[in-house]
């Protein structure tokens, strides 16, 4: 296994095998989680120079560690960073219900941290499930691309949910216990608490062996590569 493979998302690889046209449809759930407070928080500490940025750089590491390591615990496959935003995928049986386990564990995560409430941090997540369109996209270099009308639901979802909440859609909804569903809110369900199922998945992330072609080269050699992998941060997973 290369060691630039856990900055190489699954879904990649699978479609990098696939030969050309790279696409594939998914059926799944996918979640998008948005942290709020960290723009905030990079204001005040920019005063503080190098010690600030290492701070601030330690709290983003901290917190998203954290998250992902919520996620993998429910079949979770990171695909996308967006500066503080995370998009993750659930494929196979009960994704639905996994999805909404691993959101809402993912909110006591970050709640539940010292860093994140002296930081005054919240999250709003958003889940939808597919069908989903999936590209890889590129030559030189490759990026993953998760489209369609379910994928733009997700986000709607994300932006709808207030500061705290897990916003579900409808569809997501009907496969979970109804004490979870606590109020309709922008066309989808406030959902809260856990559907009993435990987790089945290991916590870490099981090797592969990746495309190089996906990991953007300009950002430095393997050993910074593997550096920042070993914080948990900014992984494309």
């Amino acid at each position: 296994m290369s060691p630039l493979s856990p900055f190489v998302p699954r879904l990649a690889v699978e479609l990098g095998q696939l030969g050309v046209p790279s696409w594939t449809s998914i059926e799944g759930s996918m979640l998008s989680a948005d942290i709020s407070g960290f723009t905030a928080l990079s204001e005040r500490l920019a005063g503080k120079g190098k010690a600030g940025a290492e701070e601030i750089t330690l709290l983003i590491n901290t917190c998203f560690t954290a998250l992902i390591d919520a996620a993998y615990l429910y079949g979770g496959e990171v695909i996308k960073f967006g500066g503080d935003a995370l998009l993750i995928i659930f494929r196979g049986h009960s994704h639905q219900r996994r999805a909404v386990d691993a959101g809402l564990a993912m909110q006591a995560a970050l709640h539940s941290s010292p860093a994140a409430k002296r930081a005054h941090l919240t999250m709003t997540v958003g889940i939808a499930d597919g069908p989903f369109d999936a590209f890889l996209v590129g030559s030189g270099y490759r990026e993953l691309l998760v489209t369609g009308p379910q994928a733009s639901e997700v986000i709607r979802l994300e932006g709808e949910a207030d500061k705290g909440d897990t916003l579900v859609a409808t569809t997501i909804a009907t496969h979970l216990p109804p004490s979870m569903c606590v109020r309709h809110q922008a066309g989808g369900v406030v959902v809260v608490g856990s559907t009993g199922d435990a987790p089945t998945f290991p916590a870490t992330r099981p090797s592969i062996d990746a495309d190089l072609k996906c990991i953007e080269r300009p950002v430095g050699d393997a050993d910074r590569h593997r550096q920042v992998g070993a914080f948990g941060g900014r992984r494309r997973v």
